[in-house]
Formats: C-alpha cells, structure tokens, sequence
C-alpha cells in the first residue's frame, strides 16, 4: 500500500471514528436508550437518524463549497465552476451561469478557480473559508442541544430535535476532519492544499497550474510550466499542464520525459497516476514509432497495470488498450470494442484535456488502420482519410481523363 492510500485510510477511520462516537454518546446511549422517550417522538428513531445522515451531508457539502466560493473572491480568483454533489454551475463566456450533472474531484463537491494575478492571488481563503461555516453551524445546533439536556424538556420532543442536530454535527466533524486532513489523500482536500502552499514559490506553481488548466479547456495551448523532478499527486496535476502542452504540439519525447519522473516516483503518487503514467509510456512509445521497445515495456509490465488497460475506466486507459489490442495482440474485435467506448470515455474526460486526447485516440486509430490493412474500420472516424480512400479518388479522376483524350483525336481529324 502506498503511503498516501495509507494516509486515505487513516483520515477515513478518524472521520469514521469521530462520527460515530458523537453519534453513540450524543444520540444513541442517552436518547435510544430511554424507552419513555419512543412516545414523544415525532417520527420513527430510524427516520430521524437518517434525516439527520442526509441534512448533515448536503448542508456541509453546500457550506465547503460556498466557503471555497466566497474565499476565492477575497483571494483575488476568478470561480469558473462549483460543483455540489454532481450539480454542476459553469460560468459562461458570456457572463451566464449554465446547470448540468458532472463529477468532481473532491469530498461532495469542487470548486475550480482562476487566478487573476499570479503572484498575488492567494489560496489560503479559498482553503479557509468553509470554517467559518461550520462555526455557523455550531452556532445555530448548539441552543438545539441546549435546549434539549434541560430538565423541564427531559420528555418532550425537544429531546429529538436534540438528537437531530447531533447527528447533522457528527456528519459535519466527519466531512471536516476529512476535508481538513493535512495530508495527500484520495480526494482533493483543503488541509493538504494549506500543507504545500507554504511559501511564494509553490502559491506561484499552484497558480500557474490553474491558469494552465483554465487555458487549455477553453480550447487555448497552455503554457509550459517548471516541471518537478520530484512527483508528488499536486505537483503531478503542475506536471501534466506541461504535460499536454507538449502533446499538442506532438512533442512526444518531451511528454515522455515527464512520464518518467512520474514512474520515476511511483511511491509518492497514488494508484491511479501511476497507472495512468505507465499507460502513456506504452503509446508514446508506439507514437515515436519504438514499437519494439512498447512490447518489451508491456510484456514486463505487472497485472495490475494490464488490469487497469483493460478495464478502460479512462480515455488514456482506452487509448493504450486500442494500440496494444492493434498492434501487439492483434485482436481486432478487441480493438473495435475499445474505439466503441471512446465517445463516452472522451466525454467524462475534463474538457482542458478533452480535444488533445480525441486527437490522440484518432492518431492510435490511424496507426493500427495501417498496420492492419484487412481490418474494416469503416464505421471509426481516424480524423484523415485512409490510404484506401485515397486510391480510391485517384482511380475515378483518372477513368473520364482517358475517356476524354480519344474524343478530341477524332475531332481533331
């Protein structure tokens, strides 16, 4: 296990921990446990536990990304998205606020932003910010549970909405120390950010990050950023807008270098970025025409590796399946599958990277359309036309060109 998937169970079992010993010293033990209190209650104990599950999810949800909302301002940002729970708010060109379902990265929610100054623009409201609503929220359940300890109310249903307002602050200690877990985790969380802007150099990094990601998903070429020797899950995401940088401009050696720092540091990233790195290590190779040298490097690759290709639960995945399926397994129905899926694949893929890899998945096609000649992928759109297409035109442009030259002979008579 890798020691930010160690720090992921770690920060999970606290939040768990934490909520659950609310939970049975708070509600269960002192209310469950009295039996006269079944018959004041307003609702089945159950009913309200799970009232109070949903409120506390949602109401932290919406009040970390408000935070992160209102903190982004104060922090010279400018918000291109907020994302609660899968509703998705955009910011137009034009100024419109759009509304659609889209996943995120994040605890229940993700708030992208825009630096408007990169060396002034500073994250640490944007990080901040979502506290000062969970002191709101204590403020505002606290008189609850006052209310409902007091010995006038021992058997009435203040008692209930006690319990209530516990369980919504048990949910609310559990998302936060989660969220504010000073370390890299499985989800993008604010007690790691505050952890690595620590000082001028990384603020300007994570800045120029986000400018890079904002360029490249309103369909402009990123600027290429210092890429980091030493990888780690944030300075991989500064990595891969350098990254994509060099793919746009088929810089495939160049992007191949950054590949390899990140193998380089498979014990400081998680799972899926290194999985995601060793992938592209196979199709840039075969894009630099070293097809040898991929099937050597996927041969030797581990299960888990040719397990997560498989699975093409990403368009990189996806990617790498079609070149391997096409050129090293010559599996043509595999292959076909896998170009099947593309469109869905492409469409969950963030839009800064979204046009380089349909590119990229069109290029895969075109080399397997030429080291498989028989096979029909007349249905797959490979962005060119295909040799045979080719031919093709230039035999109909020649038929009527020999057909014409014997008329004007005879007239020419």
């Amino acid at each position: 296990m890798k020691k930010n998937e160690v720090w992921d169970w770690i920060a999970f079992i606290a939040a768990i921990v934490v909520v659950g010993l609310i939970f049975l010293l708070g509600f269960y033990f002192p209310i469950m446990s009295n039996s006269e209190l079944q018959a004041v209650a307003p609702m089945h104990p159950v009913l309200i536990i799970l009232l109070g599950i949903v409120i506390g999810w949602i109401l932290n949800a919406v009040f970390i990304e408000v935070g992160h909302l209102i903190g982004a301002k104060i922090g010279r940002y400018n918000v291109r998205s907020v994302n609660v729970i899968y509703c998705h708010f955009q910011k137009n060109e034009n100024g419109k606020i759009s509304f659609g379902f889209k996943k995120y990265d994040g605890l229940f929610g993700e708030t992208k932003i825009v630096p408007k100054d990169i060396k002034k623009s500073s994250p640490k409201a944007y990080s901040y910010f979502p506290l000062l609503f969970l002191l709101i929220e204590v403020c505002a359940l606290v008189p609850l549970i006052v209310m409902g300890t007091l010995p006038q109310n021992a058997l009435t249903g203040w008692v209930w909405w006690r319990g209530l307002a516990v369980i919504i602050l048990a949910i609310a200690a559990g998302i936060y120390l989660y969220d504010y877990f000073p370390a890299a985790i499985g989800s993008k969380n604010d007690g790691y950010l505050l952890t690595i802007l620590t000082n001028q150099t990384n603020k300007e990094a994570y800045n120029q990050m986000l400018l890079g990601q904002d360029i490249l998903a309103k369909g402009g070429q990123a600027p290429e950023l210092p890429v980091y020797d030493k990888v780690t899950n944030f300075t991989s995401q500064v990595n891969d807008i350098t990254y994509y940088a060099r793919l746009a401009k088929k810089d495939y050696a160049g992007a191949l270098d950054i590949v390899e720092k990140t193998i380089a540091c498979k014990d400081t990233v998680n799972e899926n970025i290194y999985l995601t790195a060793v992938t592209n290590k196979i199709s840039l190779l075969i894009f630099m025409g070293k097809l040898d040298e991929a099937k050597e490097y996927y041969v030797l690759t581990p299960v888990d590796v040719k397990k997560y290709i498989a699975q093409m639960r990403s368009i990189v995945a996806l990617r790498g399946y079609v070149l391997i399926n096409g050129l090293i397994d010559n599996n043509e129905t595999e292959t076909k599958a896998a170009l099947d899926k593309a469109d869905a694949l492409l469409k969950k893929t963030d839009k800064d990277q979204r046009s380089i890899e349909e590119d990229l998945v069109r290029e895969a096609l075109r080399i397997v359309i030429k080291a498989q000649p028989t096979w029909d992928f007349s249905a797959y759109d490979a962005g060119e036309e295909t040799p045979a297409e080719t031919k093709v035109e230039e035999k109909t442009e020649e038929k009527p060109e020999v057909k014409e030259e014997p008329k004007d002979d005879k007239k020419a008579e």
